[in-house]
C-alpha cells in the first residue's frame, strides 16, 4: 500500500507541476521555464539528498544521469510537439508510452503483478486518452511530427522512470541530484546559446512552484519503487492528468466534459484495483 499512495503522490505532484509549468510558459519561453524549474528542483534535491540516508554511488550517480538525459528530451519535444501539433494528440500519446513502456519493461524483467494489479494497470492506460481529450470546435490538423513528437517525448519520460529504477536504495536520493544537475546544464546551454527574453516576474515564480512540486514527485516516485514494482508505480504516476484538468477546472474555469469525466472515474477505479491486488 505503501508504493500505490507514494506512486499517486508522485501523480499529484507531477500534476501541479505540469500545471504551474504550463501557466508560467504561456508567459516565457518552454526552455527558459525549464531551467528554472530545473534548477529550483536541482537545489531542493541536494538538500533533500542531504537529509536522507545514502551515499552518492558511482554507478547509481550514471543511472541517475541517464534519467535526466531521457527525461529533458522528454520535456523538450513534448513542448514541441505540442507547439506544431494539437494537445489532444501529443499528451495522451506521451503520457500512453510513458505509461506502457515501463510497465512492459517491468514485465520483460521478471515484474509479475497479480491479476487484479494488472487489469487495474490496464484499466488507468486506457483511461489517459479520455482523461486528456480536449474539446475542439475547429479542425485544428495533426501533424504527423506532432504524432512522433507525442511519442518521442513519453519515450524520454518512460526512460526516465526505468533508468531511475536502476539505482540502488543505498543511494539515497543521490541519483536525482545527478538528473536535474544533467537537466540544468543542457537546458541552461541550450539558453546559453539562444537570444531568449527575460522572463516576467510572474513567469518566474510559476516556474519555481513547477521545481518545487516537479521535484517533490520524483523524490515519491523514487521512494516508491523501493517497495513496489516499476510497471505499477510508473502507471499510477501517470495519472497525472487529472490534477492538472482539475486545477484548470478550479482556477481557469475550464469545463471537464463528459468523457474527461469518465476517463477519470475508470482511472479511479484502476487505482482502487491497483490498491487492492
Amino acid at each position: 500500500m505503501g508504493a500505490v499512495l507514494l506512486g499517486l503522490l508522485s501523480a499529484v505532484g507531477y500534476g501541479f507541476g505540469d500545471f504551474f509549468g504550463a501557466s508560467s510558459a504561456k508567459r516565457a519561453p518552454a526552455i527558459s521555464v525549464g531551467l528554472v524549474a530545473a534548477g529550483v528542483g536541482l537545489t531542493i534535491g541536494f538538500v533533500a539528498a542531504l537529509v536522507v540516508p545514502g551515499d552518492p554511488i558511482g554507478a547509481d550517480l550514471l543511472w541517475g544521469s541517464v534519467a535526466g538525459i531521457s527525461g529533458v528530451i522528454g520535456i523538450v519535444v513534448v513542448f514541441w510537439a505540442m507547439a506544431i501539433g494539437p494537445m489532444r494528440v501529443v499528451a495522451p500519446l506521451a503520457a500512453v508510452v510513458g505509461a506502457v513502456v515501463p510497465f512492459v519493461v517491468g514485465l520483460t524483467i521478471g515484474e509479475r503483478p497479480g491479476r487484479v494489479a494488472t487489469l487495474g494497470a490496464f484499466l488507468a492506460i486506457a483511461a489517459l486518452p479520455l482523461i486528456t481529450r480536449e474539446h475542439h470546435h475547429d479542425d485544428e490538423p495533426v501533424t504527423t511530427q506532432a504524432v512522433y513528437g507525442g511519442i518521442v517525448a513519453g519515450l524520454g519520460f518512460a526512460g526516465f522512470f526505468i533508468a531511475i529504477d536502476q539505482v540502488s536504495e543505498a543511494s539515497g536520493l543521490w541519483p536525482l541530484v545527478a538528473a536535474r544537475l544533467i537537466t540544468t546544464l543542457i537546458l541552461g546551454g541550450i539558453v546559453l546559446g539562444s537570444s531568449l527574453p527575460a522572463m516576467p516576474l510572474t513567469a518566474r515564480r510559476l516556474a519555481v512552484g513547477a521545481g518545487i512540486f516537479d521535484m517533490g514527485a520524483n523524490i515519491a516516485f523514487l521512494l516508491a519503487l523501493r517497495t513496489g514494482l516499476l510497471g505499477l508505480v510508473a502507471v499510477l504516476s501517470s495519472l497525472y492528468p487529472i490534477i492538472t484538468i482539475t486545477l484548470a477546472r478550479s482556477i481557469y474555469h475550464e469545463a471537464i466534459g463528459r468523457i474527461q469525466a469518465a476517463g477519470i472515474a475508470v482511472a479511479l477505479a484502476g487505482t482502487a484495483l491497483i490498491a487492492a491486488g
